[in-house]
């Protein structure tokens, strides 16, 4: 029944892949990858360059295995499922197996920032499949891992600090925030700090992830963006007209001065997301599927994508502003916040904008801010709000056009086309089955219903209320008091 599915859903949605694996040798189920040509094009004109991955385990009580999922943010910050697949489990080849064919479906090689919890096996699989592309880990299983590894031994008021200051690091979005936070992680806990250096925080704080250096994003390093790379995404015309802005030449040098949308093309940018929980958001919507037969599983997916996607293309249809809703209140409350600052003028291209005492420093052109949150989510910050009043500018042409409702409607042009199913054949004999269901092995105890943990996250760290100790209770304890006046 796959097999006839498999194709049946080529001939209606021609374009899309859809592979299929079976054991060799015992003709058993092994692993089955979907993405239709409707969401990779969507993936590719109309949502910003990331992808969330996740792995959440099926529910089906007599069949063990994992879906693995790869979505992305629309416009308006919201699910957009690009690729999903069926496999017997979690593991380095599985997510080896899935990236493959991720990167065969993807329409372009535009560089691509994942977030993810750094399950089993895709920490080391992203690297060897998109060697060119950056990994962000969600911070939620950094804090967990930290709350459980570092300061789940000290007293909680101490522990509360040390939390606060490692939010701190990760939302650092200037060199010099980050390293204020660290300095601060130094004071209170060297062993703390020495964690945080060990837990590769390049990789989920702001302002260590590559690409994400605010401070030198200078004209030297806009020069590196070329045409060449820029128009490799010709056929995104109307995309790429709303992306640029104008081209100078500069010391010999063609000096191209774009929106924050083209630097992301070929930089990496998460776009201020430090959480994967857009994955976990998956795994909720698709809950009833995961308790369904494989093919049934399948299909009940692929028709949530297909209604999800025709009442987003209803709905964004009857919008009338440049950005999509929740763009548009943060533009407009960043408009409201404007009005308490003070401008003081440069050239007309840089200002100078006073809040609280405080001073940032605008560039229009390089479309920056000192405050690092303009570069940081590519939407004009009140800072930048006040600088482009000023200029008698409307701010809607510095936001970027992944924001915008032309580029959130390009997303749902195309459409996930019905799959008929009428004309399945009936059930064939186990005798005639040409792809056996795979090897179920009842677990011991209840059924499986909790998530997957991440990457060196446990399920409890038992903590002594005597001595503070890792491991064991206080009814066991044979340590010495701890001393809370030393925490």
């Amino acid at each position: 029944m796959l097999n006839w599915y498999s194709e049946r859903a080529l001939q209606t949605n021609p374009g899309s892949i859809l592979s299929l694996e079976v054991d060799p040798e015992t003709q058993r189920f092994k692993r089955f990858f979907i993405c239709f040509e409707a969401s990779a094009y969507g993936f590719e004109v109309g949502c910003r360059p990331m992808l969330f991955l996740d792995g959440t385990h099926i529910k089906q009580h007599r069949v063990q295995g994992v879906i693995l999922v790869a979505s992305a943010l629309n416009g308006n910050n919201e699910l957009f499922t690009v690729a999903y697949s069926i496999v017997d489990s979690e593991t380095y080849d599985n997510w080896v197996w899935f990236l493959q064919n991720l990167k065969k479906a993807l329409l372009s090689d535009r560089r691509i920032v994942f977030l993810s919890d750094r399950g089993r096996g895709l920490k080391e699989a992203i690297p060897d499949i998109f060697p060119n592309d950056d990994h962000g880990y969600c911070f939620q299983h950094i804090m967990q891992n930290f709350n459980d590894q570092c300061a789940g031994k000290y007293a909680a008021p101490f522990k509360k600090l040390l939390r606060k200051i490692l939010q701190r690091i990760a939302y650092a979005v200037t060199e010099q925030e980050y390293e204020d936070a660290m300095m601060a992680m130094e004071l209170n806990s060297a062993d703390a700090k020495e964690w945080v250096l060990r837990n590769d925080v390049e990789h989920w704080s702001h302002a260590r992830f590559p690409g994400q250096r605010f401070g030198s994003l200078n004209t030297q390093a806009i020069c590196s963006i070329t045409f060449c790379h820029l128009w490799a995404y010709s056929y995104r015309d109307n995309l790429l007209q709303n992306v640029l802005n104008k081209v100078t030449v500069c010391s010999g040098q063609l000096l191209q001065i774009f929106d924050v949308n083209l630097i992301s093309f070929t930089l990496p940018y998460r776009f201020g997301e430090l959480y994967s929980n857009l994955a976990e958001s998956f795994n909720t919507w698709i809950h009833d599927a995961r308790s369904l037969p494989i093919l049934q599983m399948v299909d009940k997916i692929r028709v949530q994508m297909m209604e999800m996607a025709a009442k987003r293309k209803i709905d964004a249809a009857l919008w009338d502003t440049p950005y999509c809703p929740k763009v548009q209140k943060i533009i407009e409350k960043n408009l409201q916040e404007k009005k308490s600052l003070a401008m003081r003028h440069s050239d007309g291209i840089k200002f100078e904008v006073v809040e609280s005492m405080k001073t940032y420093a605008v560039d229009l052109h390089l479309q920056t801010c000192s405050c690092g949150h303009w570069q940081l989510v590519k939407i004009p910050c009140k800072h930048a709000c006040a600088a482009i009043g000023s200029n008698k500018e409307a701010v809607t042409q510095y936001v970027s056009a992944f924001y915008s409702t032309d580029v959130y409607r390009d997303a749902y042009e195309r459409n996930i086309q019905p799959i008929p199913t009428f004309d399945m054949p009936d059930p064939p004999q186990p005798s005639e089955v040409l792809i056996k269901p795979p090897t179920t092995k009842r677990l011991p105890g209840r059924p499986r219903k909790r998530r997957i943990h991440s990457r060196g996250e446990v399920d409890h760290a038992y903590i002594c209320s005597r001595c503070k100790q890792i491991g064991h209770n206080r009814r066991t304890c044979s340590n010495p008091p701890h001393n809370p006046d030393g925490f």
